[in-house]
C-alpha cells in the first residue's frame, strides 16, 4: 500500500495514532505479515501508534507455508475493546525456508473520561460567593489527557459576574488522539443583599419604650440568591438610644448589616420600704425615685385590698387600722417604662415595746422605746434587779436611762447585771393615777466589763 493511500485511510478513519509494528522488510522470497483493519478499508499495520476503533489483523503471506504458528493465515484476529496486545506469527515453507513477525496492537475504543475539580465546595447553599479555581483533568486509556480551559493551563479561576447559572469548560486530548469537552456548572452571587427596614415584632411596651426583651425582623431584597430569613433580639443594656444591628445573609453567604435605634429600659425601679405598729396606726416609710401606690389588705371595707396612698412623700401613716388584726401592706413602685417593683410587709398594730431588743447586751445607758398609745398623756416606767430600781414617768413614748439616779432617796447606778423594764400608759394627770393595760415587758444585759469598777 503506498503511502498516500495510508494517509487517506487514516484520515477517513478519524485516527490519531497508529500501531506499533515491530518487523523488518525481507529480501526473501517467502515472507509472513500482518495487515490491519481499521473500519472497512485493510491496510498496512502501522509502525506506532494508537487506533482509536475495533481493529481486525489478518496474517497473510507469500505463498502457501505448511505450517504457522500461532497464527492462521487469512483469519481476522477482531479487537474490539481497549487493548494493548504484542502478537506473533511464524510460517515454515515446503523448501524449509521461516519468517516470523511480531507487532504491538495499540486500541483505544473507549470514550476519554474528564473531571472538573473546584478547588473547595460551594459557600453556602450551592453557591460561590467568591472567586474559585476549578482544575480540568482527563484520562482515556492510553494515558492521562492534556486539558486546556484558558490557554495551555488545565485550570481557571471564576470571579463573576453574578448569574443564576454558568458552565465553564475545558477541551482535553488524551495521548491516543482521542478528545472531549470538560464542563463545570456553578452558581455564583458576591453582592450582598440590600437591607431596607427592620421591624419590631410588638409595639413599645409603654410610654414609647421597651421594657423587655424585644425581637426585630429585618428586611430587603436579594437579586440574585435571594435573602435568607433574618432577625434579631435586644435584651438590654438600658439605653434612650439602644441600638441593635442586625447581619442578614443571602443565600449565598453575603453579609449586609442594619442598625435600629429605640428607648430600652427593664430594670425595675429601685425600693426600700418599713413599717412600724403601734396602737391603732401603722407608721409605712420608703424610698423609691418614682411616685408609689400603697394598698392594705383586709382593707377599710372588707377582706378585699385597698388603696391607701399615691404619691413621693416617702412616708404615710395609716390610723385607720384596728389592734390585733394583722395587715399586710404593698407598696409598688412604676417607672416611666412600665416597670414595677412591688414590697410587702405584714404587720399587726398594737402597743408593744421597740428597743433594746430582748436580752439585748449594751455596753452603756440604752435608750427605752415603745410605740405611743392613743389618748395616753403620761408613761409609767419600772426597772428592776431584783427588787425595783426606778420608777418614772415620762410623757413621750421613750426613756433614756442615766449611769446614775435617785429613787425613794436612794442613790443608784447602772452596774453590771440583768435589768427588766415595764411600761404603762397613763391618762389624765399623773396624781390621778389612772393607767390603761401593761403595753409589755423586756431584759436587757449590762456588760461587766464595760462598767465595772464604777464608783457608787
Amino acid at each position: 500500500m503506498s503511502a498516500a493511500r495510508f494517509a487517506a485511510l487514516q484520515a477517513s478513519l478519524g485516527a490519531a495514532l497508529a500501531v506499533a509494528v515491530l518487523f523488518a522488510p525481507s529480501a526473501r522470497a517467502e515472507q509472513i505479515w500482518p495487515e490491519c483493519v481499521s473500519g472497512s478499508a485493510p491496510g498496512e499495520c502501522r509502525e506506532s501508534g494508537w487506533y482509536t476503533t475495533p481493529v481486525s489483523v489478518i496474517w497473510k503471506s507469500t505463498g502457501a507455508p505448511q505450517h504457522t504458528e500461532p497464527c492462521e493465515l487469512g483469519r481476522q484476529y477482531r479487537y474490539e475493546s481497549d487493548t494493548v496486545a504484542k502478537l506473533s506469527c511464524e510460517a515454515e515453507w515446503q523448501g524449509g525456508g521461516t519468517d516470523r513477525k511480531t507487532i504491538v496492537l495499540h486500541d483505544e475504543v473507549s470514550e476519554l473520561a474528564t473531571e472538573a475539580v473546584p478547588e473547595r465546595p460551594p459557600d453556602s447553599n450551592g453557591w460561590y460567593n467568591h472567586p474559585v479555581a476549578i482544575t480540568f483533568a482527563g484520562r482515556g486509556f492510553s494515558g492521562p489527557a492534556a486539558c486546556s480551559a484558558t490557554g495551555p493551563s488545565p485550570t481557571v479561576s471564576y470571579s463573576g459576574p453574578d448569574t443564576l447559572s454558568t458552565a465553564i469548560g475545558a477541551r482535553c486530548v488524551d495521548p491516543a488522539g482521542k478528545s472531549a469537552n470538560a464542563s463545570f456548572g456553578l452558581r455564583y452571587d458576591a453582592t450582598p443583599p440590600s437591607l431596607t427596614d427592620a421591624l419590631p415584632t410588638r409595639a413599645p411596651d409603654f410610654n414609647g419604650l421597651y421594657n423587655h426583651p424585644v425581637r426585630f425582623v429585618f428586611t430587603g431584597t436579594d437579586a440574585m440568591s435571594g435573602m435568607e430569613p433574618c432577625s434579631a433580639t435586644y435584651a438590654g443594656p438600658d439605653s434612650e438610644t439602644a441600638e441593635l444591628t442586625g447581619v442578614c445573609h443571602d443565600r449565598a453567604g453575603n453579609a449586609a448589616t442594619l442598625t435600629v435605634t429605640f428607648r430600652y429600659h427593664a430594670t425595675p425601679p429601685a425600693l426600700s420600704f418599713t413599717a412600724s405598729p403601734g396602737d391603732g396606726v401603722v407608721s409605712l416609710r420608703w424610698s423609691a425615685s418614682t411616685s408609689v401606690a400603697i394598698t392594705r389588705s383586709p382593707g377599710l371595707h372588707g377582706p378585699h385590698a385597698s388603696l391607701l396612698y399615691e404619691g413621693r412623700s416617702g412616708s404615710f401613716t395609716d390610723t385607720r387600722s384596728r389592734d390585733g388584726v394583722r395587715y399586710a401592706y404593698t407598696i409598688s413602685a412604676k417607672d416611666i417604662a412600665g416597670n414595677v417593683t412591688r414590697r410587702t410587709i405584714s404587720v399587726t398594730p398594737d402597743p408593744r415595746l421597740i428597743a433594746p431588743a430582748p436580752n439585748a447586751r449594751v455596753t452603756g445607758p440604752p435608750l427605752l422605746r415603745w410605740t405611743p398609745v392613743r389618748g395616753a398623756s403620761f408613761y409609767n416606767v419600772q426597772l428592776f434587779r431584783g427588787a425595783k430600781l426606778l420608777s418614772t414617768w415620762p410623757s413621750r413614748a421613750s426613756l433614756q436611762l442615766s449611769n446614775a439616779w435617785r429613787y425613794q432617796s436612794a442613790e443608784y447606778r447602772l452596774v453590771p447585771g440583768r435589768y427588766t423594764w415595764y411600761v404603762w400608759p397613763g391618762f389624765g394627770s399623773v396624781g390621778a393615777a389612772h393607767y390603761g393595760a401593761l403595753i409589755g415587758h423586756r431584759t436587757f444585759v449590762v456588760r461587766p466589763t464595760v462598767l465595772a469598777g464604777a464608783p457608787l
